[in-house]
């Protein structure tokens, strides 16, 4: 991982150089300093000498300021410095903090402020080691790398957008399995794109993404038949890429646009083995035609779009239509200063999910296959209701069921489907209906919130049918304490996860966060379960400085 970072880094140097501005001058933003504390005093040799610019009249004892002479050249220079102090003024965000148990959190992010070519450079990490009492060679660990480069041009009526990015995830096994100690997976990307506006409301959109995935395991003994029959569970890469191509027409109120997107996906060391009904095999072709339309004014907005999905692996059927049709009110309210929000749409969705986006959002698992498409029959639902300035109501309410038989890819939690320690996947026809439910108060320095999440019918993976959250506090921009509570009643693991958390700012630079999570877990020093078998991090307590630059 270390090598591939060092590598991701000085790819990303290189980029950036190439596409800088050709001045090579290196400019220096003035420094302020601030001093606090006791009294400064000045000896008279300490002060300036203002005499070429003040005189005195002995006689009259008048005071005459004598001002600089300004020439229209000396105006054109100090407007061209302050625009490159602009562009070039950098803001840096940084984050370092401990854990208990042993874990660290660092983040670094530099970018520019102002200017005509903005870029960013993000940096994050955290791990953990050793949770749930157990000893650190024991495979209860976790680490999350992520690596970010952008870089933006404006020229005239063109922008364009460059970047790469890394991501480097791993998780110890537990000792769940006798071949393989940890599962690791990378993902090296890199993106671009290109904005173009044209007369007569005309506008142009194209980019391309594209991506390397690697997941591989330690193993510990490669004698294990398991390990030679199934070699997609020792290594799987993948790669994909992603062009597409948008126009659109704006017309008075009205927006028309035409797009088409390209997907492909390939398993590169042919380690996807396995048959699932109408498999192609080892790569994916996809591609999706969308026309657009949409009609809003001050408060409202209509919206509808209809598509043509073709490719190899959409299921039973040749060709997928999905459409959307909805509409958005934002307007005000007599009680409040806010604006009262609805928004409304239903159709069919239908998607295709990379194998790096399944394995990247459920933990030790592991895909045989590249997966189908997913296609619902769906509707959904966002109110936002502002009761008084200080207090605010929120719902949304999601609906989908399966259509055309191609349901949602998921790891089956069950011990009789894992291998080595992974959970195998499978498709699974399903039936929605979630709805979350908000309230939140914000008075001064207190604050108030509550959370049900609730799941009506199928319950997804990962999710629980019923979850309560409580949250409250006091906050200011100085300081902050805030206590909270998390409860599932049916869930496999129903204690309640307590948190407190805190903060004070030193300065308008320097902020110190102290936080203790699950702090049930943490003082009886039990495992917080993940899916009845693994354990999660569990209770902890974090320490962390944050400056900004």
């Amino acid at each position: 991982m270390n090598k591939k970072l060092i590598i991701f880094i000085m790819i990303s140097t290189i980029l950036y150089a190439g596409f800088s501005e050709s001045d090579t001058s290196v400019y220096v933003p003035d420094l302020k300093t601030d001093v606090e504390g006791s009294t400064l005093k000045a000896s008279e040799n300490d002060l300036p000498d203002f005499s070429t610019i003040i005189t005195i009249d002995n006689k009259s004892n008048d005071i005459k300021i004598v001002m600089p002479s300004s020439s229209q050249s000396d105006k054109e220079n100090l407007i061209e410095n302050e625009k490159r102090e602009m562009e070039r003024t950098f803001a840096i965000e940084g984050l370092i903090g401990a854990t208990y148990p042993l874990g660290f959190d660092g983040n670094f992010c530099i970018y520019t402020i102002y200017g005509q070519n903005p870029f960013k450079i993000d940096f994050k990490h955290t791990s953990m080691n050793g949770y749930a009492n157990n000893n650190l060679s024991s495979g209860y660990n976790d680490r999350l790398t992520s690596a970010l480069i952008e870089k933006e041009f404006n020229l005239n009526e063109a922008q364009i957008k460059i970047g790469a990015s890394f991501y480097d995830q791993g998780n110890g096994l537990q000792n769940k399995s006798v071949n393989i100690s940890d599962i690791n997976k990378e993902i090296g990307n890199v993106f671009g794109n290109i904005n173009l506006e044209f007369p007569n409301g005309f506008f142009l959109y194209t980019g391309v993404d594209g991506e390397v995935y690697d997941r591989f395991s330690t193993i510990m003994n490669y004698t294990s038949s398991v390990i030679v029959q199934n070699p997609w569970i020792s290594n799987n890469v993948m790669i994909s890429l992603s062009p597409n191509v948008y126009v659109e027409r704006k017309i008075d109120q009205f927006v028309f646009g035409v797009k088409a997107d390209y997907d492909f996906e390939y398993n590169i060391n042919n380690s996807i083995s396995e048959i699932y009904e109408l498999n192609t095999g080892n790569r994916l072709n996809r591609g999706e035609f969308t026309l657009i339309s949409e009609w809003k004014n001050d408060f409202s907005k209509l919206f509808a779009n209809v598509s043509l999905v073709i490719g190899d692996h959409i299921g039973q059927n040749s060709f997928i239509i999905p459409f959307t049709i909805g509409v958005n009110f934002d307007f005000p309210v007599y009680f409040s200063t806010k604006k009262m929000d609805f928004k409304v749409e239903g159709g069919v969705k239908s998607v295709h999910n990379l194998v790096s986006d399944l394995e990247k959002k459920y933990d030790f698992s592991a895909i045989s296959i590249i997966p189908y498409e997913t296609s619902n029959i769906y509707l959904k639902g966002n109110l936002f209701v502002p009761i008084i300035n200080t207090m605010e109501l929120k719902l949304d309410v999601d609906y989908e069921k399966t259509l055309y038989g191609n349901g949602e890819w998921y790891p089956d939690y069950d011990i009789s489907n894992m291998k080595n320690g992974l959970y195998t996947y499978t498709m699974k026809e399903q039936h929605i209906l979630k709805t979350d439910l908000r309230f939140s108060i914000l008075y001064k320095l207190f604050l108030f919130n509550v959370d049900w999440k609730a799941n009506w019918l199928d319950c997804p993976i990962l999710e629980e049918y019923n979850t309560f959250l409580l949250e409250t506090g006091l906050k200011s921009d100085n300081w902050g304490l805030t206590g909270s509570i998390e409860y599932s009643p049916a869930a496999y693991d129903s204690m309640p996860n307590i948190g407190v958390a805190s903060f004070i700012k030193v300065n308008s630079k320097i902020q110190l966060n102290v936080s203790l999570d699950d702090l049930v877990k943490l003082f009886k020093g039990e495992k917080r379960s993940f899916q009845k078998y693994y354990a999660a991090r569990g209770g902890s307590v974090n320490v962390s400085t944050k400056i900004n630059f």
